[in-house]
C-alpha cells in the first residue's frame, strides 16, 4: 500500500499548503474549529478518519523511523531490555506499523479534507454545501471540493479533487465519499484510488476510480470510539486487510489482520499504563504483558 510518485507530490503539496494555514486557536489555546454556517451539515469530526496512539497518556518513547517501517525495534531493544521493558516498546513499535501500513495510501485525501474544512461552505442549487480550497504551488493548481448533501437522518459526503499537473492531471476524481449520521453516532469512509491516464491523455474524470480503502467508524457511547480500516480494493495486493482500533474509558485495543497470512496481531492497554501484546513473531505468539510501570509481567490468566 505505497503511495505512487504522483501521490507523493500532490501530498508535499498539501503538506506545505496545510503550513500555511493562518494559525487559529480558542481561549484554552486548542486549534479553533472551523467556521460553520447554522444551515450547513455539520462537518465529521477527524476522529471518524484516523485515531492517535497516546496509550492513554503514557510516556511515549523514543523509536527509530526504520523500526517503525518494520514493525520490530531496532536499536531501542537494548534500552528497553535494561529497563525491563521489551514488551511494552514491542508493542508500541507494531502499533505505530500498523498505523503507517493501512494510511500510508490515506494521508492525500485526508490531508485535502483537512484543508477543505478550513473554508466556508456555499449553499449549492441541489440543496448540498459545498466547501472549496485551492492552492498553487510551483505553478501547479490543486482545487478540493467537498460536498455535505442533507438527508432525513445522515449527511452524505464526497470529496473531489482537480489538478493540472501535467504528471497527475484529474478533474472532479472522486477521492473518497461516505455517510455520517446525524448524530455522529456511525458512519463510512469509502477512498478511491484514480485510474491514471498517459501523458497527453484525457484527464481522469470523477468515474475514473477503483475502491482501495473503507472506514467504518462508530461511537457507541460518549467514551466509546472504533474505527474499522479495511482494504476491499478487488485484485488489491492487500485485500481483505483491516485495523480494528477501538477505545473507550477502560481500554484501548488494535486488531490488526493480514488476510495473506490470516495472521491477527492484537494490543490493547488500560488506563493505568499496564497492556498486553500478542502477535504470531513475538514471544512464541504467547499474551506477552506489562505492568502499570510499562515493565515485563506476568500475564494474569
Amino acid at each position: 500500500m505505497k503511495r505512487t510518485t504522483s501521490y507523493t507530490g500532490i501530498l508535499l503539496a498539501l503538506l506545505a499548503a496545510l503550513f500555511m494555514l493562518p494559525a487559529c486557536s480558542d481561549d484554552t489555546g486548542n486549534p479553533a474549529e472551523p467556521e460553520q454556517l447554522s444551515d450547513a451539515p455539520e462537518l465529521p469530526p477527524m476522529s471518524t478518519m484516523v485515531f492517535n496512539l497516546d496509550f492513554l497518556g503514557i510516556e511515549t518513547p523514543a523509536v527509530s523511523q526504520q523500526s517503525i517501517e518494520t514493525g520490530k525495534p531496532g536499536n531501542e531493544l537494548q534500552a528497553a531490555e535494561a529497563a525491563n521493558r521489551t514488551n511494552w516498546i514491542n508493542a508500541f513499535v507494531r502499533a505505530l506499523y500498523v498505523q503507517l501500513l493501512m494510511y500510508d495510501a490515506l494521508e492525500e485525501p485526508i490531508g485535502a479534507f483537512a484543508l477543505a474544512i478550513h473554508s466556508v461552505p456555499q449553499e449549492q442549487d441541489d440543496g448540498s454545501y459545498l466547501w472549496t480550497y485551492i492552492f498553487v504551488d510551483e505553478g501547479v493548481e490543486y482545487s478540493i471540493f467537498l460536498y455535505g448533501t442533507p438527508l432525513e437522518d445522515s449527511v452524505k459526503w464526497r470529496l473531489e479533487v482537480s489538478t493540472n499537473d501535467p504528471g497527475f492531471l484529474l478533474d472532479h476524481f472522486v477521492w473518497f465519499e461516505g455517510v455520517a449520521m446525524n448524530d455522529n453516532s456511525q458512519g463510512y469512509w469509502q477512498f478511491f484510488d484514480p485510474v491514471l491516464t498517459p501523458p497527453g491523455a484525457p484527464s481522469a474524470t470523477a468515474t475514473d476510480g477503483v475502491e482501495t480503502i473503507r472506514i467504518d467508524w462508530q461511537n457507541p457511547s460518549a467514551t466509546e470510539h472504533r474505527l474499522t480500516i479495511t482494504v476491499n480494493g478487488e485484485g488489491h495486493p492487500e485485500e481483505g486487510d483491516y485495523l480494528e482500533f477501538f477505545e473507550s474509558s477502560f481500554v484501548g485495543t488494535i486488531n490488526h489482520y493480514d488476510a495473506s497470512e490470516d495472521m491477527h496481531s492484537i494490543i490493547a492497554w488500560y488506563p493505568d499504563g499496564s497492556g498486553s501484546l500478542t502477535v504470531p513473531d513475538y514471544n512464541n505468539g504467547e499474551k506477552a504483558c506489562w505492568d502499570q510501570e510499562q515493565k515485563d509481567t506476568e500475564c494474569a490468566q
